[in-house]
């Protein structure tokens, strides 16, 4: 029995059900704890990252650094996430699943020519997405 079924206790399914509904996005250790107090049930912190990190060992979330806030952030992966690169935009946060022959052809190219392989759970592209881009241009 792996770790993530040995104690399912309704914090923990909360905290994979809210990571799953906000898969097009990163979220904090303190979202989560926001979002557990908001629905009554209640969890330390110590809790919570102890669960994130099973998490992250199962490879079901990923964990990033962010720049712009002072702790971790999560996304949920799932299968699907380990076989493309990801746009984040620098203003909403939004992260875009992208799917493109153009990147599997420059993953090939680095692989032929530098014998590297690009590890596409923590690619991630920064920019402006389009939502972002449109609200800019009204203004």
């Amino acid at each position: 029995m792996n770790e993530l079924n040995k104690y399912k206790t309704k914090q923990r399914v909360a905290i994979l059900d809210f990571i799953e509904s906000n898969k097009d996005r990163e979220v904090t250790a303190n979202d989560i704890l926001v979002y557990l107090n908001k629905n009554d049930l209640k969890a330390s912190q110590t809790t919570i990252y102890r669960y994130l990190d099973n998490l992250v060992k199962e490879g079901i979330i990923k964990k990033n650094y962010s720049e712009e806030k002072s702790s971790s952030c999560y996304q949920y992966v799932g299968k699907r996430c380990k076989e493309h690169y990801h746009l984040k935009c620098n203003n909403c946060g939004e992260i875009i699943h992208l799917d493109s022959e153009i990147f599997s052809s420059i993953e090939k190219k680095i692989i032929d020519r530098y014998g590297f392989k690009i590890d596409n759970i923590k690619t991630i592209l920064y920019g402006t997405c389009n939502k972002c881009n449109m609200n800019n241009k009204s203004k």
